[in-house]
């Protein structure tokens, strides 16, 4: 077991990887004179990760205060098991909220990249979504007394 620690702290160890602005679609004709929106299909992150973490803004010009949660995000592999017409696999699913940046921790124990969906809840009709990834150091504390010790013999 590892204990692995970051410099979450310093904005250089950051970098903005991906950003996008999506809107719910809205219904052809009103209902009860009113338009009304369909929920928005997931939104597939278009890049592989390699960082363990990954930091998620999102925003919404329609959110009410009262609004914080912005949806959810699924930590994506390639299993090569080919059915309902795709061959990824969700290994984990992470919350991120509204107007705060959510970091999200996915530990990489299938393979060295994975792919992120997020899927909005269906009462938020527009959303922009910033994505930054780790790229900093990152030191395990045991491998750090490891090597004390091996220098010390």
């Amino acid at each position: 077991m590892t204990n692995l620690s970051y410099n979450t702290g310093n904005s250089d160890n950051w970098g903005q990887v991906w950003q996008g602005t999506f809107n719910a679609p809205q219904t052809p004709a009103p209902i009860n004179e009113i338009y009304k929106y369909y929920p928005m299909p997931p939104i597939n992150i278009p890049l592989l990760l390699e960082s363990e973490l990954v930091a998620f803004y999102a925003t919404s010009s329609d959110a009410k205060e009262t609004w914080h949660y912005a949806g959810s995000v699924n930590q994506r592999i390639q299993t090569g098991i080919v059915t309902g017409g795709g061959s990824d696999a969700v290994v984990s699913k992470k919350r991120i909220w509204l107007n705060q940046v959510s970091v999200l921790r996915y530990p990489i124990k299938y393979q060295s990249t994975y792919a992120l969906t997020v899927n909005v809840p269906y009462w938020i009709r527009n959303i922009t979504l910033y994505l930054w990834e780790y790229i900093g150091p990152v030191n395990d504390a045991y491998e750090e007394k490891l090597d004390l010790i091996i220098s010390e013999i």
